[in-house]
């Protein structure tokens, strides 16, 4: 389904309501549930509508929640696909930390969170540290779903 927003001066998600001036003139996209851009096309790269959802989370749940994490992880995966691994990086590192800190933390989030950041670091070159997360992501993934699990095989994959 799509949808276009381009006179709306709000925004419903998660039903919370979202002021335009959150993406602050920017113009922002989203795929998934609304499949396409909502206020205007092309967005300017990696501006997309994850920051606004990150912003959200933060506001809703506090900086530390494990659905923040989510959004901050699929976030810094966007700026991987853009080509901006180094911007990536510490958007990794952090849904990694607020995932790790968590009281009972998720095995497959921090399976997520490592599997991003060793592909983040293939993509910059340090094939050591890409190889240390990619294993660990195996690893918990395993732990959580068992050795056949798909989750499991394709974090395997990543490591060649």
């Amino acid at each position: 389904m799509s949808q276009r927003l381009a006179s709306a001066a709000h925004l419903t998600v998660s039903g919370m309501t979202v002021d335009r001036e959150l993406c602050a003139g920017q113009k922002c996209s989203m795929s998934g549930p609304l499949d396409g851009p909502i206020w205007g096309s092309p967005p300017p790269p990696c501006r997309t509508f994850a920051e606004v959802g990150v912003r959200l989370d933060e506001a809703r749940w506090g900086d530390q929640d494990s659905r923040v994490a989510r959004d901050v992880c699929l976030l810094g995966l966007n700026y991987r696909e853009c080509g901006l691994p180094q911007q990536a990086q510490p958007l990794l590192e952090r849904a990694l930390a607020i995932d790790e800190a968590q009281l009972a933390p998720d095995l497959l989030n921090r399976a997520r969170d490592h599997w991003a950041l060793g592909m983040n670091s293939q993509d910059l070159g340090d094939l050591e540290d890409a190889r240390v997360h990619l294993e660990k992501a195996v690893v918990l993934a395993e732990t959580a779903l068992g050795p056949d699990s798909l989750e499991a095989a394709r974090y395997l994959d990543g490591l060649g």
